[in-house]
């Protein structure tokens, strides 16, 4: 179990993956860093709170694609297996033929727009362009004559964003491995546990906020949960399933979002 925890702490450090312990993590709506929480805020616990040792969880559901959204959460006091699926995300190919023929594609021939359920390459391939774009200083090819150019250009900033991102899909695959094996060897135990300490699993009502997003709000004994939660919309299903350890905080807050997501699939 600690080298589950182990993993999971290890990817909280190297993206906006948010895990509440002691003291509390959350994001900052403004600028989305990682914000220390004030540590003066435990104070403010009400002496009926204390007695009842139950906080406030919010859970933040803030993905860039949220068009026709259908969104569940849930929280567990113990493991739950990781969704089914037919396969690993494959690599995106760095190979050069590769990246010009992607690029010709989306920067001349069929440009995407963010509500497109089925983009060119997937929206892997799409942010990696984008991202190309603009470090490169580039614009978009306007005629074939300046095509070629163009791709010789750019097809290095292009093969650099692939790499970052293949770099991600493979740390979303560790955490997809970790929470199977801690299903695998502590669900039965912790399940037993939660019951006899009288816990049992809670839906979270979900609400819109700021625009397509949404946010949830629930009461929680202050202990370890297992947060589930799916967001689906034309094209493409993010899945989370976290591990969070309560703290004496009133509220706590847990933003979900695409790069801490443990599997994604569809135009992905």
């Amino acid at each position: 179990m600690q080298k589950y925890w182990a993993i999971l702490l290890l990817f909280a450090c190297s993206t906006t993956v948010v895990l509440l312990g002691q003291p509390v993590y959350c994001i900052d709506a403004d600028n989305g860093q990682t914000a220390k929480q004030d540590e003066t805020s435990t104070s403010t616990l009400t002496e009926a709170t204390v007695k009842s040792k139950k906080v406030t969880l919010l859970v933040r559901i803030n993905t860039p694609h949220n068009k026709r959204a259908i969104d569940s959460c849930r929280v567990y006091p113990y493991p739950v297996a990781p969704p089914h699926r037919k396969g690993k995300i494959d690599k995106l190919s760095i190979a050069d033929a590769a990246l010009r023929d992607q690029l010709r594609t989306m920067g001349y021939l069929a440009t995407s727009r963010n509500d497109r359920p089925y983009p060119s390459g997937g929206w892997r391939m799409q942010y990696a362009f984008k991202n190309a774009l603009a470090k490169s200083g580039l614009g978009e090819p306007h005629t074939v004559f300046t095509m070629y150019a163009w791709l010789d250009e750019i097809v290095p900033y292009m093969r650099k964003e692939v790499i970052r991102i293949n770099a991600i899909e493979q740390q979303r695959e560790k955490l997809y491995q970790a929470a199977q094996q801690m299903f695998d060897e502590h669900r039965a135990d912790l399940e037993v546990q939660a019951f006899n300490d009288g816990l049992f699993p809670h839906d979270v009502p979900l609400h819109p906020w700021h625009g397509d997003r949404t946010l949830g709000r629930v009461e929680l004994e202050k202990t370890n949960w297992w947060i589930v939660a799916f967001h689906k919309i034309p094209g493409l299903k993010y899945y989370w399933l976290w591990p969070i350890k309560l703290s004496d905080a009133p509220e706590q807050l847990i933003e979900l979002n695409e790069d801490n997501a443990i599997h994604i699939e569809g135009s992905w």
